[in-house]
């Protein structure tokens, strides 16, 4: 990508960085501006699936039987009919990490019922400590964008 579109999509995300960290939370207008967010991301994959089902058929020629069998022989090896699919090892670390989260947030979470919320807080409640600031709530937002840009585009490079 060339050096001006960079500079423009990092522009952009900082204004929208800016302007979600400037709301005031669960209000109609923080939820409005984290929403717009997603009908650029709802374009954008929506228009990757489309891409991706014309390269697609026009691998097979455009044929709709795909994957199909007459005789018990495919009609096309199985490589060409369907996409393949992330691996386990593809995803055993994401999952890894998701599960470990969780286990910190549930132990947290049960844990301060017996006591004082401060001694055991949740990971939402820390954030909300350090989201006060809008500077570090815009740094928040902005590292979310650019953390969902690079695993779209690493998945998309692969």
């Amino acid at each position: 990508m060339r050096t001006g579109k960079w500079v423009g999509l990092v522009a952009l995300g900082a204004l929208y960085s800016w302007l979600v960290a400037i709301t005031r939370p669960f209000t109609i207008a923080a939820d409005v501006t984290v929403a717009i967010a997603f009908v650029p991301f709802v374009l954008l994959v929506t228009g990757r699936l489309i891409a991706g089902s014309r390269i697609a058929r026009s691998r097979i020629g455009g044929s709709r039987i795909a994957g199909s069998r007459i005789a018990g022989q495919s009609i096309l090896p199985s490589s060409e009919a369907q996409p393949a699919g992330p691996s386990w090892s593809d995803l055993r670390s994401w999952v890894l990490g998701l599960a470990l989260l969780a286990a910190v947030e549930l132990t947290s979470y049960f844990a301060g019922f017996s006591g004082d919320r401060h001694d055991f807080p949740t990971l939402s409640s820390l954030y909300d400590e350090v989201a006060r600031s809008h500077v570090v709530k815009g740094l928040f937002v902005f590292g979310w964008l650019a953390l969902g840009w690079g695993l779209f585009a690493w998945r998309q490079a692969s």
